[in-house]
């Protein structure tokens, strides 16, 4: 790649990315389109039933989002038009052999294509074992295929997590994943293995005539299972390490990048700043429900503000309540409460009963949050990143463009990021 020019790369080329209703996908689909509108085409697979459902998707979940407002405002009345002329809307689904395409869109895309980018995943740590397997892993591998099948493909980029180091200390390199190569070494490691483990125990469980909501927490322990046995801490970053052993198995003489993201928060100056989803989602949906007030009035408590002037305030309120969850309920806490229920029981009093019911239930889901996040708000590693600061320094030595592409971590104010960015976004979109 030409680095002085890389828009001009992007000129007249036609990119698929995968995984275009999802958080990465949209703003790179965004930015894509603000800094170079003279791309080819955007091909975007979105999971839906057909052509129609897909552009439901589309507008709903990624045009209609206040992330292309400077788009919108740029191009004023021709936006449609312009969206319409770049973007094409592809039902399908990474988890399938050929992305789930028919024949038709295929051969015209196979002919077409110069760069795929492979965002597709599901970020659920607890994920069922079929499902992730079946985008994180398994996906990978059909995108790679689906790639090297293109006549023009100049580029594969891998989106895969900073995390499938599972929770090592110290320095940790940017090596790739070897087949079958483990955390803690134990030998075995066997993915088509891993695949049949799903599906069987899956077939077994719906012969059993269970319900669909036992079936789902079963196929959750399977992988949490499987992932602790070879030495990652959960479902998610083991399925994507797998992933990441399939593209290294078929990618061949393609070229392929594979970005290892740590967590992902609102943007910090692009297309502006503090733009964020993930949970408003699951708030929209409340909204619908008309609980919006009372989420709203949890959060803040008796109109009080979540924002302080002091970021330290928020960080030593976030030190407090996670020791004091960590302290004061202890391992054997069920013990502890079933003893003051049957206490409560022989007292007759009810109310008490079902306070202390409905306070369990929302300790068990605290405490597993707290487990699910452990191995990230402890995270002792530290990032090797030499590629990162090589493409960096040979970028800048043939004249990038710093304003339009600057990707250069040591330029950020952190503490300024957070307090007058990151957290008023997190109030702002989420709550």
């Amino acid at each position: 790649m030409d680095f002085e020019s890389i828009t001009e790369f992007l000129s007249n080329k036609t990119v698929l990315v995968t995984g275009a209703t999802g958080f990465i996908a949209k703003i790179l689909v965004e930015k894509i389109l603000r800094v170079q509108p003279d791309v080819k085409k955007l091909y975007l697979l979105v999971r839906a039933r057909d052509a129609q459902a897909a552009d439901v998707r589309l507008q709903d979940e990624v045009l209609g989002k206040e992330l292309f407002k400077v788009l919108k405002e740029k191009l004023g009345t021709h936006f449609e038009a312009f969206m319409s002329e770049k973007i094409s809307v592809v039902a399908g689904d990474a988890s399938y052999e050929n992305l789930g395409l028919t024949a038709k869109q295929m051969k015209h895309m196979y002919e077409s294509i110069d760069i795929v980018i492979n965002v597709a995943a599901t970020t659920k740590f607890d994920e069922r074992y079929d499902v992730a397997l079946g985008v994180n892993t398994l996906g990978a591998k059909n995108v790679v295929k689906f790639a090297k099948t293109c006549c023009n493909i100049q580029l594969l980029i891998h989106v895969s997590t900073a995390y499938v180091c599972g929770e090592k200390k110290g320095l940790i390199s940017e090596s790739s994943y070897a087949m079958g190569e483990t955390l803690n070494g134990v030998k075995g490691l066997d993915i088509d293995a891993e695949k049949k483990l799903a599906e069987q125990t899956l077939s077994n469980l719906k012969a059993k005539d269970l319900p669909e909501k036992e079936i789902r927490l079963m196929m959750k322990y399977l992988g949490n299972q499987r992932a602790k046995h070879y030495g990652w801490p959960n479902t998610y970053v083991f399925t994507k390490a797998m992933g990441e052993m399939l593209v290294g198995q078929f990618r061949g003489n393609l070229p392929v990048v594979i970005m290892r993201p740590t967590i992902v928060c609102s943007t910090m100056k692009e297309p502006f700043p503090g733009w964020v989803e993930g949970c408003s989602r699951r708030l929209e949906r409340r909204e619908r429900k008309g609980t919006t007030a009372e989420a709203t009035a949890a959060v803040k408590g008796d109109g009080g503000s979540l924002i302080s002037d002091d970021w330290r305030t928020i960080d030593s309120v976030a030190v407090t309540y996670g020791k004091g969850i960590l302290s004061i309920f202890p391992a054997d806490r069920n013990t502890v409460l079933d003893l003051i229920l049957l206490f409560v029981t022989r007292m007759g009093r009810s109310d008490l009963q079902r306070t202390l019911f409905n306070f369990d239930k929302k300790l068990k889901i605290a405490m597993k949050l707290v487990d699910l996040y452990k191995p990230y708000l402890f995270f002792k590693g530290i990032f090797v990143d030499t590629n990162t600061e090589n493409l960096i320094k040979t970028a800048r030595e043939n004249g990038l463009d710093e304003d339009v592409f600057n990707f250069d971590p040591l330029c950020i104010n952190w503490k300024d990021y957070f307090i007058n960015i990151h957290i008023p976004s997190i109030v702002k979109y989420l709550f």
